[in-house]
């Protein structure tokens, strides 16, 4: 197995870039890619074989493109190196921190008065329940709930004329 050399994880719109690079490649093998979100249980992603048998380093490249898609606040990222006689070696983790990705959620509310209802309409990017708490702007709840549909409507009898605070929760983002 080769030496490694670094490995590097950052960012570009809603996918994750690896690099890493292994010297003194000796014999064939391959290098499993894997992410988790709890830095404890780790999945493959991929799998890429090694380049030649080489002294000098060996650069290597790949492109996570479902960071967006995990709806999590962190992706935990290792490279396992897996020689022919069952060898195996592994880089050191890395934590990648998700930058508030564009358009993970849209929320469209329509109050049209006088109207009796209130329609709230969910788009969403990621597969993760949406979860809403619409408040008064003292801090009273007026209605909460699980979003399993694309439109809600609610009913507006008994709200008072005002602000209201609407939170969002979805996986880890709110």
């Amino acid at each position: 197995l080769g030496e490694w050399v670094y490995f590097s994880a950052y960012q570009v719109d809603e996918k994750a870039v690896l690099d890493w690079s292994v010297r003194d490649e000796v014999g064939r093998h391959t290098f499993e890619v894997q992410r988790s979100t709890d830095a404890i249980n780790y999945q493959r992603v991929c799998t890429l074989e090694s380049s030649t048998q080489n002294k000098e380093a060996t650069n290597y490249h790949f492109v996570d493109r479902d960071l967006g898609k995990l709806g999590k606040q962190s992706a935990y990222y290792r490279i396992k190196q897996l020689g022919l006689g069952g060898a195996e070696s592994y880089s050191q983790s890395l934590e990648l921190v998700v930058k508030s990705l564009r358009r993970i959620l849209s929320i469209k509310i329509v109050h049209d008065s006088p109207a009796e209802s209130l329609q709230i309409r969910v788009k969403s990017a990621i597969e993760a329940p949406v979860h809403l708490d619409i408040l008064t702007a003292e801090g009273d709840q007026v209605w909460q709930g699980q979003l399993d549909r694309k439109l809600i409507e609610l009913p507006l009898a008994g709200w008072k004329k005002g602000i209201y605070l609407v939170n969002v929760e979805m996986g880890d983002f709110n």
